[in-house]
């Protein structure tokens, strides 16, 4: 029907044969959560070793999907933005997508940065957007909108996409806006 599809996971099942398995699918695009640029700080999330297995993941998506990886910005990893820039180009991701902190589910309150922070970090995002050859979007931050500069041929971003761009389909096929 023309709906682009993708695919969200944390990267720690892809192999080469699963991969194979999305690509046939028709998923045009595979999104990989990692917290941080190193597994210390991705580790400290999401458990020992997973920061490995993600990285093997996406080497086994390399030149056969399109993929992004997406960062929720919190207190824990703020200092890994920079180092997020650099792991997405090396690993030739299309996209790098930041997320700021909504504390519901497993998020807490004691995790949000500061405004005056996010801030400081919307800034430097923007200013990185404009010098990097991959897409980088915001979301969850619609105050990025009056920082962005935009550029000829880039969506403007910061908002939610619920509704608007995106709609969520679990796995065990409830759709969430």
């Amino acid at each position: 029907m023309g709906i682009r599809t993708s695919l969200a996971t944390n990267g720690t099942l892809l192999t080469p044969d699963v991969v194979d398995k999305i690509t046939a699918s028709g998923i045009k695009r595979v999104s990989i959560s990692l917290d941080g640029a190193s597994p210390k700080t991705h580790d400290a999330n999401r458990g020992s070793g997973s920061f490995m297995q993600a990285i093997k993941g996406i080497e086994s998506l390399c030149g056969k999907i399109d993929f992004q990886i997406n960062t929720t910005i919190t207190k824990r990893n703020k200092h890994d933005i920079m180092p997020m820039f650099d792991l997405a180009e090396k690993m030739r991701a299309k996209a790098l997508h930041f997320f700021f902190l909504v504390p519901t589910g497993r998020g807490r309150e004691e995790d949000l940065i500061s405004p005056l922070e996010q801030e400081g970090i919307l800034r430097m995002i923007d200013t990185e957007s404009c010098s990097r050859p991959i897409e980088i979007q915001v979301t969850c931050a619609p105050q990025y909108a009056r920082i962005s500069k935009a550029k000829e041929g880039r969506r403007r971003s910061g908002g939610c996409l619920a509704g608007r761009s995106f709609v969520f389909i679990s796995r065990s096929g409830d759709v969430y806006p």
